[in-house]
């Protein structure tokens, strides 16, 4: 059984432990860090037999895994040590990848997700230097607080073609699963 393997049945058991969104979450990591898509390129781990990875194996892959933060990097690594354990206690690797895998230490002293939030005055210079359709979409987001794919997705009932101003719907759209509607509600876990 190679690593990919390992991963997959990994989102299928998250998708009935925890429910859709945390599959969701999982398969976007190892599309992103492991198996690849058309949009990421596969991972040398993703081939290699659960028998032959050892601690330096997963310690080398954070370095292949380009733009993301310490943070991220931690994130990642602990859905990956997660779906191998999976594979250990379902049998179908050997207990030597658990022993490997405690190894393998994450980063220290790196914060979790970032939550950052402008005050007026960032806010003001930032919509000054915006243009256009983006100026708008800042504007928007920075007067009701949503998110800009909250802003982009919302039913428009009210046009004054002089202004181009559009007002949201009071229409309720479904929301994907484990999604936030402001950023004051916590997060899924």
């Amino acid at each position: 059984m190679t690593v990919e393997r390992a991963c997959r049945p990994y989102v299928e058991d998250r998708r009935r432990v925890k429910g859709e969104a945390a599959a969701i979450d999982a398969d976007k990591r190892f599309e992103r860090t492991v198996y690849g898509s058309e949009k990421y390129l596969r991972d040398a781990l993703a081939g290699m037999k659960l028998a032959k990875v050892r601690a330096h194996h997963i310690s080398a892959w954070p370095a292949r895994l380009p733009g993301l933060s310490r943070g991220s990097v931690n994130r990642m690594a602990t859905v990956l040590r997660a779906a191998l354990m999976l594979a250990v206690n379902d049998g179908l690797a050997g207990a030597e990848i658990a022993l490997e895998l405690r190894k393998v230490k994450q980063y220290k002293n790196v914060s979790n997700r970032r939550s950052l939030f402008l005050d007026r005055g960032q806010r003001r210079r930032l919509i000054d230097v915006c243009t256009g359709a983006v100026r708008k979409l800042v504007e928007a987001a920075a007067l009701t607080g949503c998110r800009a794919g909250e802003l982009t997705h919302a039913l428009c009932t009210c046009c004054a073609a002089a202004a181009c101003e559009a007002l949201p719907s009071p229409v309720h759209r479904p929301r994907e699963p484990g999604t936030r509607s402001s950023p004051n509600q916590s997060r899924p876990s």
